[in-house]
């Protein structure tokens, strides 16, 4: 397992891969949230 102080962040291509190498790793997936705006532009 790696330092406690890393996380890993999956925006929106692939999260169950990002998922499986969060686990396989043993890092947290950190969480954030995705704004689309009109023009297709993301906020993260």
């Amino acid at each position: 397992m790696l330092s406690s102080g890393y996380m890993i962040f999956a925006g929106t291509s692939n999260l169950p891969l990002a998922e499986k190498i969060a686990e396989s790793i043993g890092i947290p997936l950190g969480m954030l949230e995705l704004k689309r705006f009109s023009d297709g532009e993301i906020w993260v």
